[in-house]
């Protein structure tokens, strides 16, 4: 069920301004509207490209209504007055107190491999830590394997399948501890090592994968 997912293979610049492209100024990353115009469009090339990658994906993209609230944002970046990538923050229904959920991360191919998606990330992980939120999770599909890398590299780690999502065996589910929130009192502290986590809890070859992204990727 890949409808709304936090990793469009667009996400997938896993590390990308040392990869010889250059930076990328002007870029600006800030709160939009759900339902402008340049929202839904990136939000209609995300869920195309997701129907191409999971032809077999059955659930419907996620609607721009869930975004609502004072703990809720889309995150849209632009360079100069076009609109370039986006990534959107939720409270997590079975902790929303303490868990943001990232959902619908995604990257338009031109500016793939340029840092990005990395840059949206980190401004969805900041804004989550301004309002409250201790915990980042999200969900991607094992076929995104640049959307892995970058989750990877960024501190993620691969948990059991949670909510719809354990029916889907094409899932794969992260969690972060947000940066300065760990200590907090009541705030779960996870594993520091992804050796730590129970490779028969996780769909697929995705561990090995976590550990060493120059392996095979999950199938």
């Amino acid at each position: 069920s890949r409808g709304g997912d936090s990793g469009s293979a667009a996400a997938g610049d896993s590390d990308s301004d040392s990869r010889g492209r250059g930076q990328r100024p002007g870029l600006q990353i800030a709160p939009a509207d759900s339902f402008a115009p340049e929202s839904l469009r990136l939000a209609a090339a995300h869920w195309a490209e997701l129907s191409t990658i999971y032809p077999e994906m059955t659930a419907p993209p996620f609607p721009p209504r869930d975004i609502v609230g004072d703990r809720a944002v889309l995150l849209v970046a632009s360079l100069g007055e076009e609109a370039v990538g986006c990534g959107a923050i939720r409270p997590f229904p079975e902790d929303p107190a303490e868990v943001a959920e990232i959902k619908r991360m995604y990257v338009a191919p031109e500016v793939r491999r340029t840092g990005v998606a990395r840059k949206i990330l980190r401004a969805l992980e900041e804004w989550a830590l301004a309002h409250g939120y201790r915990i980042a999770r999200l969900e991607t599909g094992q076929r995104q394997t640049g959307a892995i890398r970058l989750y990877a590299t960024a501190g993620y780690f691969p948990i059991p399948p949670y909510g719809h999502h354990r029916e889907d065996p094409l899932s794969a589910c992260f969690r972060k501890p947000l940066p300065g929130a760990a200590h907090r009192p009541g705030c779960t502290v996870f594993p520091e090592s992804i050796g730590a986590i129970r490779s028969d809890q996780i769909p697929g070859n995705l561990v090995a994968f976590m550990r060493d992204p120059r392996t095979s990727p999950p199938t």
